[in-house]
C-alpha cells in the first residue's frame, strides 16, 4: 500500500469519528427539539451508533477479561505456591515426628542396657558400597574412645563392628558383607546354632549357613547372636527367618534371614566401648533358673 492511499485510510477513519462525534451531540439532545435535518441524521446514523456502542462494550468486556484473566492467575500462582509451602510443612513435620520417634527408642535402649554395656551414640555420615566391601562412616573416632573390632549396634539389633579407625570417625564394616560371620542361634531353642554371613554387595539379607539338614528351622522363627564366637555378646538381634533352601548336594540347608535392622535408612547407631560380660551371664543364668 503506497503513501497516498495510508493519507486517504486515516483521513476517511478521522471523518468517520469526527461524525460519529456530530451524531453523538445531536442525539444526545431530546427527542422533541430536533428539527427536521436533525431527525434525518438520526435515523440514518442509528445502526452505526449501535454498531459502534457494541464494538466499544465488547472492547471493555475484552480488557475485563483479560485483567481478570491476570488476577487469576497471580492468584493460582500464590495458591501454588501455598501448597507448596504445606507440603513441605508436612514433610518436615512428619521427618520430625521419625526423629523423635527414633531418638527416644534408642535413649530406651541405652538407658535399659547401662547395666550390660558402655555405649556410645554416633551418626552415620557416609556409606561405602563396593564391590570390596559394605561398609558405613560415623562421626566418632579414635579421639572418643573408638578402637577397631568394636561391635555396633542399634535399638533394634546387631549392625556390625568396626574396622577403621580416625580421630574423628570410623568405618563400621556391616553384617550384609559377604565377609562378615557371626556366631548365632534361634532365640527359641539354644540347639540350633550356626553361622550367619552376609549376601554381599546390594543384598539385604543374611544367610544363616551350613545347618544340618534334619534341623528344625522354620519361616518366622526369631535369629540372635549365640556368643559362642567370643566377638559379638549374645542375645542381639539379628533377623527373622523367611525361607530355609536345601544346598544342591542335599546335606545341608541354610536360612535367609530379613534383618531386623533397616540398613536403608540407618541414621545412628551404638557402638558397644565396653560389655560387662560376667554380669550379663550371671543375670542370663538366674532368668533362665526362675523360667525352670
Amino acid at each position: 500500500m503506497d503513501k497516498k492511499k495510508i493519507l486517504k485510510l486515516t483521513a476517511v477513519v478521522l471523518i468517520f469519528f469526527v461524525v460519529l462525534s456530530i451524531v453523538g451531540m445531536l442525539t444526545a439532545r431530546e427527542k422533541n427539539s430536533l428539527n427536521f435535518l436533525e431527525r434525518g441524521v438520526r435515523i440514518v446514523s442509528y445502526p452505526f451508533q449501535i454498531l459502534f456502542n457494541a464494538a466499544s462494550e465488547k472492547t471493555q468486556l475484552l480488557f475485563m477479561d483479560i485483567s481478570e484473566l491476570a488476577e487469576l492467575r497471580e492468584e493460582n500462582i500464590s495458591l501454588r505456591k501455598e501448597m507448596s509451602m504445606s507440603r513441605y510443612e508436612i514433610d518436615l513435620l512428619k521427618k520430625d515426628r521419625q526423629e523423635n520417634k527414633r531418638l527416644r527408642e534408642l535413649l530406651g535402649y541405652k538407658e535399659g542396657s547401662d547395666e550390660y554395656f558402655d555405649l556410645a551414640l554416633g551418626k552415620v555420615i557416609g556409606q561405602s558400597n563396593t564391590n570390596w566391601n559394605r561398609s558405613i562412616f560415623i562421626d566418632l573416632g579414635s579421639e572418643d574412645g573408638l578402637k577397631k573390632d568394636m561391635v555396633v549396634i542399634n535399638h533394634l539389633g546387631l549392625v556390625g563392628k568396626i574396622i577403621n579407625v580416625a580421630p574423628k570417625s570410623s568405618e563400621v564394616l556391616l553384617v550384609l558383607d559377604s565377609d562378615s560371620g557371626v556366631g548365632a542361634r534361634l532365640a527359641q531353642n539354644r540347639k540350633t546354632i550356626g553361622v550367619v554371613q552376609g549376601q554381599g554387595v546390594d543384598q539385604q539379607n543374611l544367610s544363616f549357613v551350613h545347618l544340618p539338614k534334619e534341623m528344625e528351622i522354620n519361616a518366622g522363627d526369631e535369629v540372635i547372636t549365640s556368643g559362642l564366637d567370643d566377638f559379638y555378646p549374645p542375645e542381639l538381634n539379628l533377623g527373622i527367618v523367611t525361607e530355609v533352601v536345601e544346598t544342591q548336594r542335599g546335606f545341608t540347608k541354610t536360612a535367609i534371614i530379613e534383618t531386623s535392622v533397616d540398613f536403608e535408612s540407618l541414621e545412628e547407631v551404638f557402638i558397644i566401648k565396653n560389655f560387662y560380660k560376667e554380669k550379663f551371664i550371671t543375670n542370663l543364668a538366674t532368668e533362665e533358673e526362675e523360667k525352670d
